[in-house]
């Protein structure tokens, strides 16, 4: 059955304030467990792309350190919050909707980091962005879910080491 890891035995959920939820009741609101992780994930997903592109937008006299820096405090301030909750649920999605999700996921997320990238072109000589908005996207994504792994997701260098990443990539021997 999908979504085994989040339901093992669960008869009801206490949420942060109020009294407990049978999970009959919730299936007032959701077929099944399935859509229930559906929209469980949709929720956090929209939260962390929210932050994300928020910062992406920002406007002004911004360096693109700052910008990138601000994009990925931003979203790591959303992944610390139960980040256990969130590989459980990418790991049911997975299980679910198989890699077609998370191939549209990469793709937005790249698809605003190219955008970013545009707005920088002319400091960005020689630089193709398409190539660089996917290998840093996926290696940026590659070290959080490492992080949360490992538990260094609260790492204080984490983010300085993913800015420096991606500006030593964006600008080799500049960093």
């Amino acid at each position: 059955m999908p979504c085994g890891l989040l339901f093992r035995s669960t008869r009801e959920s206490t949420p942060r304030y109020g009294k407990p939820h049978h999970i009959p009741t919730l299936y007032q609101y959701f077929a099944d467990k399935a859509e229930l992780v559906r929209a469980l994930h949709r929720v956090r997903i929209e939260r962390a792309f929210g932050a994300f592109a928020s910062q992406a937008q920002q406007q002004g006299d911004v360096s693109i350190d700052a910008r990138l820096e601000g994009m990925l405090r931003a979203l790591l301030e959303v992944k610390l919050e139960r980040p256990a909750l969130l590989t459980a649920l990418h790991a049911a999605m997975l299980e679910l909707d198989g890699p077609a999700y998370f191939r549209n996921m990469i793709a937005q997320t790249q698809g605003l980091v190219r955008e970013v990238f545009e707005d920088y072109r002319e400091d960005l000589p020689g630089v193709d962005l398409d190539l660089a908005a996917f290998i840093l996207t996926n290696a940026v994504d590659g070290v959080m879910g490492a992080a949360v792994v490992t538990g260094k997701l609260d790492d204080p260098q984490l983010i300085n080491g993913l800015t420096r990443l991606a500006m030593g990539y964006l600008r080799p021997g500049i960093s």
